[in-house]
């Protein structure tokens, strides 16, 4: 998301609200209300999501909660959540209240510098072995040369 976005939560994970920014992802704001905050997660990330959520409403402890997004039009985008908890008067938790920031453009570099990494070890462990290969022909070059002079 460009601008973040509010959203509320109750306790089962139903969606009590969110901002409208939503809309710029085509999504409908009125549809996602009363949903399972799930349902627009990708399914890879639902079980850790939920888990969050309940840790998040047990413990009291905001976490930040990540998780991809598959748009309407099949688009994937990545939004981080952080929430605090809304409690009533004798301390029950009623919602999680929070703030949801598209984080793909941050995850992508991340993903392209992790390629990035791997692919320079990879050059570098062949680097090593060409090293490896030089020095032992060398070596051997050098073993086989001395071993001719002594012999002459």
């Amino acid at each position: 998301m460009s601008a973040p976005s509010p959203c509320r939560v109750a306790p089962t994970g139903t969606i009590a609200y969110i901002g409208p920014q939503v809309e710029r992802y085509g999504f409908a704001q009125v549809d996602l209300v009363g949903r399972d905050f799930t349902d627009i997660i990708l399914p890879l990330d639902r079980d850790r999501a939920r888990a969050d959520l309940q840790k998040t409403i047990e413990t009291g402890e905001a976490l930040p909660l990540e998780f991809r997004v598959k748009a309407p039009d099949g688009r994937v985008y990545w939004f981080e959540e952080r929430g605090a908890i809304q409690r009533d008067a004798d301390g029950a938790s009623t919602a999680v209240t929070g703030i949801l920031r598209d984080t793909t453009t941050r995850r992508k570099a991340e993903l392209l510098r992790d390629k990035h990494q791997v692919r320079l070890q990879q050059l570098a462990d062949k680097l090593a072995k060409a090293q490896d290969e030089e020095q032992r022909r060398i070596a051997e070059g050098l073993h086989h040369d001395v071993a001719q002079m002594l012999v002459a």
